[in-house]
Formats: structure tokens, C-alpha cells, sequence
């Protein structure tokens, strides 16, 4: 299995620092994010790989700014600042030997008051659990014709390469799911092409000028091994400083750390977790369709015994006395046991009762008046 370089950040969650180190950063450092730590303060990092090198930005003073190294308790280095004129970003402050391809944690100790400012480590690896570095002057990218190379600390490994001719291009094959191109750019108009595995180029123009902008993210591709190729499509300056790539997880081999901040492929949702809602939606629709079915069934049942009985039979039996017109009931006085409306009045006014009410009118005149003079609750 080929040996890569990984890349993770001063801000990164696998990253311990005890206690807790300030935070700053300026847009010339790694996700323009770096730590500072005080006097006895640290930071471990546990990481699967051959060697590591932990990168700071240097302030440019004469403060004593010391570190201290040390790598699963038996290997030791230290870091003392050159006082540099100006500060310095990407400096290499320590490199371990090489070590077995296994798991490994160093712990960096700051040993005076005022320290470097920590910016990112790589390391070799044979793991794909990290995101993969690759600066600009990596062989395994092609320059054709050659590119010039420009020096600066405010680039990554201090170095990248320039165009300032419309044709000039470079291609870079790799494996993973996805890639991103980082830059310096320095003209607006300049005009840039990507293919990705000989598909039609895209092409961007920057939007603006600055230090560490990406230009150029693949998004999403299918894990394997891709070929890109960049060209310049004008005169004007184009720049490259260096690429991340997300490994394919599947080429994963030896140990690897518990956990891991870089991102990695989306995994497909189970079908199980899509077949199950759209059966149970699928279910109640058809319950839902059940019954509206039966519904109109009995209402059309009823609508044919309207039709031939010229009434609803059932409705009949559910209504109840009080349907009965209430000014047809003869007016009573309450102790009066006298009857005032004969029986022909009474034949005459029932049949105004709706011909479905099943109850037949009294005759009012042979209900006995209330007995008021019993106990009625009232003193």
C-alpha cells in the first residue's frame, strides 16, 4: 500500500489540549486558523503512521519561544525560536524520526510564557482516515511545459508554481472521492479550465485575489483512481500551491485511530428504512379508501329505500317526540282540568305532524292537569 501524506489542522477534535490553548489566524495559514498555548501548557495528538512534522507560525521578535517534543513517552525533540526578523508561517518547528507503521501519540509542551503559533502537522500514513496533502512540486504531478516556481513563507512548504501563458497545464492523477485546489491569486482575469477524467473542462475566473483560496472542488466522485487535468486558458497569472484529497475508504489498510474528524463518503440509506414508511402510507390510503367505499355503498342503499318507500325508514325510528311541531300543542293552563279543543280540532291539527314520526298525538283534553298542591320542593 502507497504511503500518503495526511493533514489535520490546529482546530481539528483529535487535537487535546490541556488546558486550553488561545485561538488566532491569519488568511496565510492552514484553514487560516492557528493555537498558542502558556507556560507548561500541551497538546497531544494520537495519529497511525511512519513519522510526523508539526508546522507554526513564527513571531518575528527576540522572546525566548520554546518547545518540547515527545513521541509515545521514548522520543524526545525540541523547538527553539530563531527570532526571525518578520513572522514566519509554515515553519517545519519539529520532525520525528522515522517510526513503525502503528499507532503513535506525541505531546508538545510549551516551555515558556510566550509561544509559536500551531498550525497544522502532517504525517505519513498508509491509513485513509485523514484527508490527503499534496504540495506542488509532488512528482506525481505534470507540468507541461514546466511551470515557474515561485518561494514564499507565506506559501505551503514555502513553495508554488506559476503560469503566465495561455496553454500551460498540469495534470494530477490520484484515488479517492474527492479534491480541492488551493492558490494564491494574484489577477482577476485570469481564465482557468478542470477536467476531471477526460469529462468536459469547467472554468472559472477568480472572484477575487488573496492567499490560500481554493480554487477548484471536485465535490462528490466516485471512490477509485481519477485523473485531473488544469489548464490556463489565458496570458494572465494562474497559481498552484497544493491539493487535499478525500482517500477511497475501501484502500484503508493497518490500524487506525478510534475516531476521526475528516469527512468522509455518504453512505446509501438502507432500503429497509425507505421500504417501511412508503408500506405503511401505502396502508393508510387503503384503510382510508375502504372506507369512503363502504360509505358511499350505505349511502346509496338508503338513497334506493328512499326512492321506492318515499321515506327512510331507519331515519323514522331514530327520531324522537320532540319533532313534533310545538304549535300544535294546545295552549294549557296549568291548574285548568277543563278540555277547550275537541277531538275534531285534535284529529285536525295531528296531521300536521310530519308524516315520518311514528308517535301518534295524545288527546290533550284527557291528560290530567299537574298536582301543584303536593310536595313540589317549593316552601
Amino acid at each position: 500500500m502507497a504511503t500518503n501524506t495526511a493533514i489535520v489542522d490546529d482546530r481539528d477534535s483529535l487535537i487535546h489540549y490541556s488546558p486550553a490553548w488561545g485561538q488566532s489566524g491569519t488568511p496565510e495559514e492552514f484553514d487560516a486558523t492557528t493555537s498558542v498555548g502558556t507556560a507548561a501548557s500541551a497538546a497531544s495528538f494520537t495519529f497511525v503512521g511512519t513519522s510526523i512534522t508539526v508546522y507554526a507560525t513564527v513571531p518575528g521578535d527576540t522572546l525566548p519561544r520554546n518547545l518540547a517534543f515527545l513521541v509515545d513517552n521514548s522520543i524526545s525533540g525540541t523547538f527553539n525560536s530563531p527570532h526571525p526578523v518578520n513572522n514566519t508561517h509554515h515553519f517545519a518547528v519539529w520532525s520525528s524520526p522515522t517510526l513503525s507503521n502503528a499507532t503513535h501519540t506525541l505531546v508538545i509542551t510549551q516551555e515558556t510564557s510566550a509561544g509559536v503559533f500551531l498550525d497544522y502537522f502532517l504525517y505519513n500514513t498508509t491509513s485513509t482516515s485523514a484527508t490527503y496533502f499534496i504540495d506542488d512540486r509532488d512528482p506525481r504531478i505534470t507540468y507541461t511545459p514546466a511551470w515557474s516556481q515561485n518561494n514564499s513563507e507565506a506559501y505551503f512548504q514555502q513553495t508554488s508554481q506559476q503560469s503566465t501563458s495561455a496553454g500551460d497545464a498540469f495534470s494530477f492523477s490520484f484515488e479517492g472521492t474527492s479534491i480541492s485546489v488551493h492558490a494564491p491569486v494574484t489577477d482577476t482575469a485570469s481564465n482557468i479550465s478542470f477536467a476531471m477524467d477526460g469529462g468536459p473542462p469547467l472554468f472559472h475566473v477568480p472572484p477575487q485575489t488573496g492567499l490560500n483560496l481554493v480554487i477548484y472542488d471536485s465535490g462528490d466522485l466516485a471512490p477509485g483512481n481519477h485523473t485531473l487535468v488544469v489548464a490556463a486558458e489565458n496570458d494572465h497569472s494562474v497559481w498552484v500551491d497544493y491539493f487535499l484529497v478525500t482517500p477511497s475508504s475501501s484502500s484503508s489498510t493497518g490500524p487506525s485511530p478510534a475516531s476521526s474528524s475528516t469527512p468522509k463518503a455518504k453512505s446509501s440509506t438502507p432500503i429497509g428504512e425507505i421500504v417501511g414508511p412508503v408500506l405503511g402510507v401505502f396502508s393508510v390510503v387503503a384503510l382510508i379508501a375502504g372506507a369512503a367505499l363502504i360509505l358511499r355503498r350505505r349511502r346509496r342503499q338508503r338513497q334506493r329505500r328512499r326512492e321506492l318507500l318515499g321515506f327512510d325508514p331507519f331515519e323514522t325510528l331514530t327520531r324522537s317526540p320532540s319533532t313534533v311541531a310545538m304549535q300544535d300543542v294546545p295552549a294549557r293552563t296549568p291548574f285548568s282540568n277543563s278540555a277547550s279543543t275537541s277531538s275534531t280540532e285534535l284529529l285536525t291539527k295531528s296531521s300536521r305532524v310530519a308524516p315520518s314520526s311514528s308517535l301518534s298525538p295524545a288527546a290533550y283534553s284527557d291528560v290530567p292537569p299537574p298536582n301543584y298542591s303536593e310536595n313540589s320542593g317549593t316552601s
